[in-house]
């Protein structure tokens, strides 16, 4: 059965057999599997009428390509030049409270460098005028200051009134300016941690992994919402899977990086939302702490507060919040070791653990309530 060229269109190579059966083959699928991988070898076959139809494709698809990077280019230039204005204003406004603090304290040296030359003079022409009393009055002591102090007879005793403090009014002044201070050093440390957290971080595309389920906790289809049942399923053995506890990991685990990803709580009773190492147990009962593997947040199930707040540290972290939050945030930074946890809705800040993370880290879940559940938000 011998093979030959029949003719050439659009790229693709027609060819016929002796059988007299017709195929279409990819020119690009012969010439990556050509050995001499030479497209000109194929072109070379091409009947002439079709090597301008050819060329005319491959221009076309040449000017698309251009066109498109031109686009893209001017794109990432517009963004460019965004950051770059941005930036700008942002320098100028800092710079320009900047000025406006150091004016305040320059005029605040200026006081307090004239009050202090101001009393300095008071307080050395009443120290010459007693120096003068004193040499009048052949050693005599206790010339007494204040209202310009009459003179005393007899052995009475001669004190010196304490002068009025000087400096008092330009102390509150100062405590003022400390206070804005610590203010300024507050809100730039707020302000540059939620910017590094908004530019920084991956937001990640969490789903639950079905394999951690545990048999009474049911998985939604698209697997980013979980619900605890009252009877158990009946599911698969797997090593990776929760049998005591009603957890579930999330499906993809970090070795490296900054993640973040919001889970919706709503108003669920009791339930726990963090980070878990890969390593930590799934067959037994499991307490929540570090110590474990286990960095999470969540609602108290135990005895007195059911409605307490608190950090799964050991012991517990009881969290006074301003607000129930109907979503938290859970934000892992790999390499900085640290877990922290905020409100969605506002990015109130909750609780921050601290840890040297040395194996994968995974997103963690647990329901204790039969019907409530907890759905990853996209």
């Amino acid at each position: 059965m011998d093979l030959c060229f029949s003719s050439v269109w659009g790229g693709f190579v027609f060819l016929s057999f002796q059988l007299a059966i017709p195929v279409f083959l990819n020119l690009g699928t012969l010439w990556r599997n050509h050995p001499n991988k030479d497209p000109s070898c194929f072109f070379q076959e091409a009947p002439q009428e079709h090597l301008a139809g050819l060329r005319k494709d491959r221009e076309e698809a040449k000017a698309n390509e251009e066109k498109r990077s031109e686009e893209l280019l001017k794109q990432t230039e517009a963004e460019r030049q965004k950051i770059l204005s941005e930036c700008k204003e942002l320098r100028g406004f800092l710079e320009e409270k900047e000025q406006f603090l150091l004016s305040r304290l320059e005029a605040l040296d200026g006081d307090i460098a004239q009050r202090r030359d101001e009393s300095v003079s008071k307080l050395s022409e009443e120290i010459s005028h007693i120096d003068k009393l004193i040499t009048e009055k052949g050693g005599e002591t206790g010339q007494q200051l204040g209202g310009g102090g009459g003179s005393r007879s007899g052995s009475e005793n001669w004190t010196f009134q304490k002068p009025e403090p000087a400096f008092a009014e330009l102390e509150k002044r100062l405590r003022s300016f400390s206070q804005k201070s610590a203010v300024l050093k507050e809100v730039l440390l707020e302000f540059k941690e939620n910017l590094r957290f908004e530019l920084e971080n991956d937001t990640a595309d969490i789903t639950l992994d079905l394999d951690t389920a545990n048999p009474y906790l049911v998985l939604s289809e698209d697997k980013r919402s979980v619900r605890l049942r009252s009877a158990p399923q009946d599911v698969p053995d797997s090593p990776k899977r929760f049998d005591y506890s009603f957890s579930v990991l999330g499906a993809e685990g970090f070795t490296s990086g900054r993640h973040y990803w919001e889970v919706e709580v709503g108003d669920g009773d009791s339930w726990a939302v963090g980070a878990a190492r890969e390593s930590v147990r799934r067959k037994e009962k499991i307490d929540f702490m570090p110590e474990e593997g286990i960095w999470a947040v969540g609602l108290n199930w135990k005895g007195k507060n059911w409605d307490q707040y608190q950090a799964f540290t050991s012991p517990e972290t009881p969290l006074s919040l301003c607000e129930r939050p109907r979503k938290i945030g859970v934000y892992l930074d790999y390499e900085g070791g640290w877990v922290a946890f905020y409100n969605a809705d506002n990015m109130a800040p909750i609780f921050t653990f601290t840890a040297a993370f040395s194996e994968k880290i995974f997103p963690f879940f647990w329901l204790f309530y039969v019907g409530s559940s907890l759905t990853l938000c996209n």
